[in-house]
């Protein structure tokens, strides 16, 4: 089994232990918390010292994962003390040893700038730590200052001293434009440019607030870079550097109701790359981290060579996952070692494109899971495109592949990279059909085409059948 389907069978933590990585819990006393909720911690590396933020929530989630034993009002439920139903949330500022356990843990003050909450999420919710222009500061959503809960994200700087977290400054931080959006949430603070957030990941939209003006502006975002067929991809951890490139986790949610009509949840994750001037460069398939539906990640650090992972569990558990760089090396760039040297050609021009035929072809091998290819085989590839899958099975050393790639563009790409190969290739400038001669012929590589061809573009396309080439090269 590949590391993408481990992790999609069992989660990201199992593949992680078992590479030589860890977990560890987050604990405060329960005579600080009464015993409710501990959720989406947010770690950060410091030069001296780890430190992370807990979110504290005065409630017990209650989801029925299998959904054998749902709760009468449904798999998906918040247990409040029973004289407040609002949801409320409290930051504690903890310090972490070098096992990642909690040394000293301090509630973050906020008295000094809070106001009478007038709407019934009370706190600033899944608060990042980011260290911006050496000021430190919490900054997540907070939807209790509107009668309606329109939520803002919020930079709130924290002062530490030996015995207080407190809070000195909060900034509302406005949308880009006009400002009318209702929820404005899970922006991921860039942790090396101060006051910079990745707004959205699909298009990349980075934004800058300045606390001077008061002002949001976006200072990157390419519509045209839009994948189509992803779920939304929000926040989220922050984003790190990575290499020479930039690194973060997302979150999907799919919301929907069971089978009795009642509310219910899925998140899954992802990790998402980009180059220094934001340009995706991976996105890689979702995934739970312990086979549960509802968890949630706010945290990303560097220690020595480890990715450091804080995420929460069900609302109810906090953990920090270490993650020595080689695995994460093998997630992000694993299947990447088989693509070396391919030119993609005009395929480039379409990243949609080619993040589908990556996926299909280095990161799942779905072409080889039922049938491998074997010294000696005799392999035909339909729609060879520009010579992916002939790459990849190149080193099995095949007696002879038949390529057919009818695209005139794509075709020459795969000239040139089948020349480059030491197998035994024979290239047809053809489509596969029910007929031979010309054939109409849907589905044709389009550099605009962001999603799966319906049918109706099926042009008049030079073909042969299946039986035709059989007969044609004796096979």
């Amino acid at each position: 089994m590949n590391i993408a389907d481990q992790i999609y069978q069992l989660g990201l933590v199992k593949p992680v232990l078992d590479r030589g990585g860890s977990i560890h819990p987050l604990i405060i006393p329960a005579d600080k918390t009464n015993g409710t909720g501990l959720m989406n911690p947010s770690i950060l590396v410091q030069p001296h010292n780890i430190i992370c933020n807990i979110r504290h929530v005065n409630y017990t989630l209650y989801h029925s994962e299998n959904k054998k034993f749902q709760h009468r009002y449904g798999p998906l439920q918040y247990l409040h003390p029973e004289d407040d139903r609002h949801l409320r949330t409290w930051n504690y500022y903890t310090v972490l040893d070098s096992n990642f356990d909690i040394k000293s843990t301090q509630q973050v003050d906020t008295s000094g700038h809070d106001v009478e909450p007038i709407w019934e999420f009370v706190g600033l919710e899944d608060a990042r730590l980011v260290r911006w222009d050496d000021h430190l500061y919490l900054t997540g959503v907070r939807r209790d200052t509107t009668t309606n809960g329109q939520g803002r994200m919020e930079l709130s700087e924290i002062q530490i001293t030996d015995c207080q977290a407190k809070e000195i400054q909060r900034w509302r931080i406005p949308a880009p434009g006009d400002d009318t959006s209702y929820c404005e949430k899970n922006w991921m603070p860039v942790l090396d440019q101060p006051y910079h957030y990745v707004k959205w990941t699909n298009p990349t939209e980075v934004v800058r607030y300045d606390p001077e003006t008061q002002q949001t502006h976006t200072v990157f975002l390419d519509q045209s870079a839009f994948i189509r067929g992803l779920p939304d991809l929000r926040g989220g951890s922050q984003v790190i550097p990575y290499g020479d490139h930039y690194l973060a986790l997302t979150h999907e949610v799919n919301l929907f109701k069971s089978e009795h009509g009642q509310k219910d949840a899925v998140y899954r994750h992802r990790f998402i790359v980009w180059t220094r001037d934001w340009h995706l460069v991976r996105i890689t398939d979702s995934f739970s981290f312990m086979d549960a539906d509802i968890e949630f990640c706010c945290g990303a650090a560097w220690q020595d060579n480890n990715l450091l992972v804080s995420f929460g569990y069900q609302d109810n558990a906090a953990f920090v996952l270490r993650m020595p760089r080689e695995f994460l090396d093998d997630i992000i760039w694993g299947p990447c070692e088989a693509a070396r040297g391919l030119d993609w050609g005009g395929i480039q021009a379409n990243s949609w494109f080619q993040n589908q035929v990556y996926d299909e072809v280095f990161a799942h091998d779905v072409y080889r899971m039922h049938f491998p290819v074997e010294e000696g085989d005799v392999v035909v590839d339909v729609g060879a495109s520009v010579g992916p899958f002939l790459w990849q099975i190149a080193p099995a050393r095949p007696a002879q592949v038949y390529c057919l790639e009818p695209e005139p563009d794509l075709y020459r790409t795969l000239q040139r990279n089948a020349s480059r190969l030491d197998v035994p290739v024979t290239l047809l400038n053809q489509a596969m059909a029910d007929r031979s001669g010309t054939a109409m012929v849907s589905g044709l590589f389009d550099p605009s085409r962001t999603d799966m061809s319906d049918g109706r573009d099926a042009q008049a396309t030079p073909s042969i059948t299946f039986l035709g080439l059989l007969a044609q090269y004796n096979i």
